[in-house]
């Protein structure tokens, strides 16, 4: 696991929720929530950068009566490129991005913050 104090002061984070159940909101209201809810609070911390890049469902293969290789959504990832001026600012964004996780409770039964180091591509 990478700590705080070693990740850069930009690059990208990739945030992962499991749902908590199966209801059809929890796919776009989480899109939403990653999107749009997070990243504006997060901009209220002063000089930080958090852009969403890329979203995607997390599917798994389940079992119905009668339907063969059937899939359902188990959670969603959320790609973000982010800028922190010091190392202070970058724990305080973590910190809130866990908090807003810990928040939704009954949409998501856990979460995983990832710091992603891009090693080839355009």
């Amino acid at each position: 696991m990478t700590s705080i104090e070693e990740m850069p002061k930009s690059g990208y984070l990739m945030l992962s929720v499991y749902f908590n159940g199966y209801q059809d909101n929890f796919q776009n209201d989480t899109r939403r929530k990653m999107g749009n809810v997070i990243p504006n609070q997060i901009k209220k911390i002063k000089n930080i950068k958090l852009e969403p890049v890329d979203f995607s469902l997390i599917r798994g293969v389940i079992e119905i009566k009668g339907v063969r290789g059937g899939t359902r959504a188990r959670g969603a990832q959320q790609l973000y490129r982010y800028e922190a001026p010091d190392l202070t600012q970058l724990k305080e964004m973590c910190d809130k991005l866990a908090n807003q996780c810990k928040a939704e409770k009954t949409m998501w039964k856990r979460f995983d913050v990832y710091f992603v180091d891009k090693i080839w591509g355009i």
